[in-house]
């Protein structure tokens, strides 16, 4: 609607799109102080010397568009017109081309943007989209609200007073679920998770003391990722690692398809020259040990002569049953 000032009284009028049905041709106005179903009165003939007209300027700056079918950006330069490159686009052809609105500014200068999260009376809303509706920014959010761009406001982010080890920064007063992992060299103790409410300086102490994450999967996953991996691991399950290669380390070893030969290895030479078909051991009981339980020895006589109960009982009849499969 358009506005009119009289030159001398300064009182402002709007235009209403009230009409006489006697005389439709003309148009009626009210103070712009009045309420909008105050009754209307024919005020002036618009045109007189006495009224000039009012032109409003937004109280908004549109500082970027999205480009229709691009999606690529173009922010406001110094002259007012849109783009990196020449051409550059005015606004009114921005608008009439039909591109969206990406950030505008408001009265105080608090640029707002698509995707932003702001605040309204405390409550946080997402940031959907522009429009400008009767030369005012309409903002709608990712819930179905809106309101006017007057309304929103920034919402001031606490610095952190603590990150976690998977890079979630914590502020005071913030309730958290953590979950504990102390480190030992490249050994990891998992621990119970803790859930802090009202998150302090002082618990910023005590996390200080352990890695911390805010899942048990980015726990695993830094574990996993962190975790020293041996390069060799011998037939006793003991883990070498790379530090043990710069000293000169043996090990104890048997063929057991050469009559079960035993021999001595470097650990180098194990790494770098594979031998498959031995056995390598940490210890040399361990050795000693495996072949106790593996080789055999002992004919059917010896386990015979061995067996306590008397020979001609069932059981002992089944035990040498089995005895003679396994041989064959």
């Amino acid at each position: 609607m358009k506005k009119y000032k009289h030159k001398i009284t300064g009182k402002v009028f709007i235009e209403t799109d009230f009409c006489n049905p006697e005389a439709p041709s003309e148009k009626y106005y009210k103070l712009d102080s009045v309420a909008r179903n105050f009754y209307l009165e024919k005020e002036f003939i618009v045109g007189s010397n006495d009224y000039e007209e009012v032109k409003e300027e937004p109280n908004y700056l549109i500082t970027s568009f999205t480009m229709k079918g691009i999606g690529a950006h173009r922010p406001i330069n110094a002259d007012g017109t849109y783009g990196y490159t020449f051409p550059f686009i005015t606004l009114k052809e921005m608008l009439e081309e039909g591109h969206d609105i990406y950030s505008v500014k408001n009265s105080k200068g608090e640029e707002f943007t698509i995707g932003e999260v702001i605040g309204i009376f405390g409550v946080k809303f997402k940031i959907d989209k522009f429009e400008i509706i009767r030369n005012v920014i309409m903002v709608y959010f990712s819930d179905g609200n809106n309101c006017i761009l007057e309304d929103i406001e920034k919402i001031k982010v606490k610095e952190a007073i603590y990150t976690t080890t998977d890079g979630v920064d914590i502020q005071e007063c913030d309730n958290i679920k953590l979950h504990i992992l102390i480190k030992e060299g490249f050994s990891f103790e998992l621990k119970e998770y803790v859930y802090i409410t009202s998150f302090s300086k002082e618990d910023v102490e005590v996390a200080n003391r352990y890695l911390t994450f805010t899942s048990e999967e980015n726990r695993d996953k830094y574990i996993k990722e962190n975790q020293r991996k041996p390069i060799f691991v011998s037939a006793d399950n003991v883990e070498f690692f790379e530090s043990h290669l710069g000293g000169d380390y043996s090990l104890f070893s048997v063929l057991p398809k050469a009559n079960w030969q035993e021999n001595r290895y470097r650990l180098n030479d194990c790494i770098k020259f594979p031998k498959k078909e031995w056995l390598h051991f940490h210890t040399k009981e361990s050795r000693q040990e495996y072949i106790d339980n593996n080789k055999p020895k002992f004919s059917l006589k010896e386990i015979e002569s061995c067996y306590p109960s008397p020979t001609n009982s069932p059981l002992f009849t089944t035990f040498i049953a089995n005895l003679k499969k396994l041989g064959k």
